[in-house]
């Protein structure tokens, strides 16, 4: 018999104020794959992130097969700083990256020092021999600090924090358009997170918490006079078994969500064409060709069928 090496990823983790996911790949024979994935509700849903709460994570990853201790933690969109900025041209020789930095502090009112950058040129089209045109993106001390003291303290070493964006837009990355604009619709927990990507670089970027399916579990809650729990375990239950294996009772419920998410949905597909015709017209002059759904809400119901057109 022949044994092929082996060789694991480390294990991501995103974390969201509902649910922490985790999951873990591995390369036989040249080719990666999901060896391991699990979602587990938050014990105390929307406060930080403590080592306690870490600790009952690493539990529940060597029950579930992951291997190792190795973690890569993704930030959420909305711990991050970010904005598009204009600055002189590299040809001035001004120090654009630290520029970058002291320009995102002062729209958001914090001490450069205070905060991690990363930035990036957009493609060619919008730049000029006046100005380089850049998208950027901080994250503050005192969250990435935070995040590393938890999980250092349970045992799991942090190889490295991520921006979820940027994560995203890597696993999406043989599915992106190669000459034309790719939209990447996160319909999150937290917060719907719309990321447009061309010539393999995100040129735009923007969370609308607004529209989170948090905010919608809870309307229907109301709504239908049960717990937002109740409204989850449905969700997650339409997910994971075949229509012929749910009860009627089950079912009913699984029809009167839908038919009340479609007004959600066809809001989102409203707030979308402001960005999309922004980015068309001022940033690229390219069609937006594709648009990919992930997240929490992609699973939902026949969503897709809303964003088709």
């Amino acid at each position: 018999m022949v044994h092929l090496n082996k060789t694991q990823s480390p294990i991501g983790i995103s974390l969201d104020e509902q649910f922490i996911k985790a999951a873990q790949l591995s390369r036989h024979g040249g080719q990666w794959r999901l060896d391991s994935a699990v979602r587990i509700p938050r014990d105390r849903p929307g406060a930080a992130i403590e080592a306690q709460e870490v600790r009952g994570l690493r539990d529940v990853l060597a029950r579930q097969g992951f291997v190792g201790r190795r973690v890569v933690v993704g930030l959420p969109a909305q711990v991050l700083l970010g904005s598009l900025l204009e600055l002189p041209p590299r040809s001035s020789g001004a120090p654009v990256e630290m520029l970058a930095r002291a320009e995102l502090a002062r729209m958001h009112d914090c001490d450069p020092h205070s905060i991690e950058t990363a930035c990036w040129d957009l493609p060619g089209e919008r730049q000029t021999k006046d100005t380089t045109h850049m998208m950027a993106l901080a994250c503050p001390h005192e969250v990435a600090e935070g995040l590393l003291d938890a999980f250092e303290q349970a045992g799991l070493d942090v190889e490295a924090l991520d921006s979820e964006l940027h994560a995203t837009a890597r696993a999406c990355g043989e599915l992106l358009s190669p000459d034309g604009v790719t939209a990447i619709l996160a319909l999150g927990w937290d917060a719907v997170v719309l990321n447009m990507m061309h010539q393999g670089q995100i040129v735009y970027h923007r969370a609308m918490a607004e529209v989170s399916m948090k905010h919608q579990a809870s309307a229907l809650a109301e709504l239908l006079e049960v717990e937002p729990a109740t409204i989850d375990a449905v969700w997650a239950q339409h997910n994971n078994t075949a229509p012929q294996q749910r009860s009627a009772e089950e079912t009913a419920l699984l029809e009167t969500i839908a038919g009340i998410l479609e007004t959600h949905w066809e809001e989102i597909v409203a707030d979308l064409e402001a960005p999309f015709a922004y980015i068309q017209s001022e940033h690229t002059g390219r069609e937006i060709e594709r648009l990919l759904l992930t997240g929490f809400g992609a699973a939902t119901g026949n969503v897709a069928e809303f964003f088709e057109d």
